[in-house]
C-alpha cells in the first residue's frame, strides 16, 4: 500500500498578498505562481472562509485578522481532513501568539509557527489534529531548548577567560 501526501501545501499570506509562510510538499506545485492565484480567488470579501479548486487542487481557506491561510490538498483529497488540519493551524497559531494573529507578530515567532507546523504535518504527512497536543509539544521543545542552551552557556563560560576581567 503506497502512501501519499495528504497535504500539498500550508500557506500563510498577508493583505498585500505576499507570503508570510509557506511550506510544500508536493514538487509539481510552482509555489510563487499558485499563491498569486489563489490569493486573486480569495481575497475578496465574500470569500473569508471557503474551499475552493485551484489549478486541480482543493484549497481550504480561512482569513485571521490580517491573515490569509491555506491548507492545499489534491483533487481527489477529503476536504473535511483538509479543514481539520487548517482548523488546528488556526488554533495553535491563535494560542502561541496570544490572539495577536497579525503578521508581525507570525513573523516574530516564526520559529514556534514551524514547529507547530512540523507537529502537525511531516512531509504532506497529517500527524496530529489535535491542537491541545500541538501546543503542548511545540512548548515542550522550547522549554528543552532553553535548557540547553544555558547548559552550554553555563559550561562555556566555565572554559572561557576573559582578559579584561581579573578574578
Amino acid at each position: 500500500m503506497e502512501i501519499t501526501n495528504t497535504i500539498k501545501a500550508i500557506i500563510l499570506v498577508n493583505l498585500d498578498g505576499k507570503q508570510v509562510l509557506s511550506k510544500s510538499y508536493d514538487d509539481k506545485l510552482q509555489l510563487k505562481e499558485f499563491v498569486k492565484r489563489i490569493f486573486v480567488k480569495t481575497k475578496t470579501q465574500k470569500t473569508r472562509d471557503d474551499i475552493s479548486t485551484v489549478d486541480g487542487y482543493i484549497v481550504i481557506h480561512r482569513f485571521v485578522t490580517d491573515l490569509h491561510m491555506y491548507v492545499v490538498g489534491a483533487k481527489n483529497e477529503n476536504p473535511l481532513i483538509l479543514d481539520r488540519v487548517l482548523c488546528c493551524l488556526v488554533e495553535v497559531v491563535t494560542t502561541l501568539l496570544n490572539k495577536n494573529v497579525e503578521r508581525q507578530s507570525v513573523l516574530e515567532n516564526l520559529d514556534q509557527i514551524i514547529l507547530a507546523l512540523d507537529e502537525i504535518c511531516d512531509g504532506g504527512t497529517v500527524l496530529e489534529t489535535d491542537p491541545d497536543l500541538v501546543i503542548q509539544r511545540v512548548c515542550l521543545q522550547n522549554e528543552t531548548s532553553d535548557q540547553s542552551m544555558a547548559q552550554v552557556l553555563q559550561n562555556a563560560t566555565g572554559h572561557l577567560r576573559f582578559p579584561w576581567i581579573r578574578s
